[in-house]
């Protein structure tokens, strides 16, 4: 089951309408359609477990940002992952917005990422140690940061807050499968 905003109040419909698309399609071809293509050779019928809620992070009249999280299992994978998605919205032009909207992305962004202790995901939020985390951030190569944030790998996202950028990266599946990080004043 994926949860997912709707826009409402706009005063014009079509823009609703397209916008409302673009949430949908975007969070069903991320999280259902390309997980079961990646698994396709495995089997005929592959069966999704999907449970994904949805927080609106930032909401102006210019963007939206919504963070999407929960789990997800593949009957033919080897465990079940914890799962982060997010999109952010130009409003006014329709448009599904990119991490490089806001920052570059560079040595210096992977080196705010792994100094920061802004740091949390649903393992820590489940008890486990925030240092483990940290430590499992910091030892991840500075150009595979740059490049699964770059080209979007799997849990490689962000989304906005009135007062920071929150960038998620790939960590250990030991440790919760991706780290929140919030980088304060970007």
């Amino acid at each position: 089951m994926i949860q997912y905003p709707q826009v409402h109040g706009l005063g014009d419909y079509s823009k609703e309408k397209t916008i409302n698309d673009l949430i949908k399609n975007d969070v069903l071809r991320s999280q259902v359609e390309e997980p079961l293509k990646f698994y396709q050779n495995d089997t005929d019928k592959n069966v999704l477990t999907l449970d994904l809620k949805y927080q609106v992070t930032m909401s102006t009249p210019d963007l939206l940002s919504v963070v999407y999280t929960g789990y997800s299992y593949i009957e033919v994978a080897a465990h079940p992952n914890n799962e982060i998605y997010s999109i952010t919205i130009d409003l006014k032009n329709m448009t599904k917005l990119k991490l490089t909207d806001f920052t570059t992305i560079d040595t210096m962004l992977a080196e705010n990422i792994k100094q920061s202790t802004a740091v949390t995901n649903a393992a820590i939020k489940d008890g486990m140690d925030k240092n483990d985390l940290i430590i499992a951030i910091q030892n991840i190569d500075d150009q595979t940061l740059i490049k699964g944030l770059k080209e979007q790998w799997a849990y490689n996202t962000f989304y906005l807050t009135p007062n920071s950028l929150v960038v998620s990266v790939v960590v250990p599946h030991a440790v919760g499968d991706y780290a929140l990080v919030e980088l304060s004043g970007q």
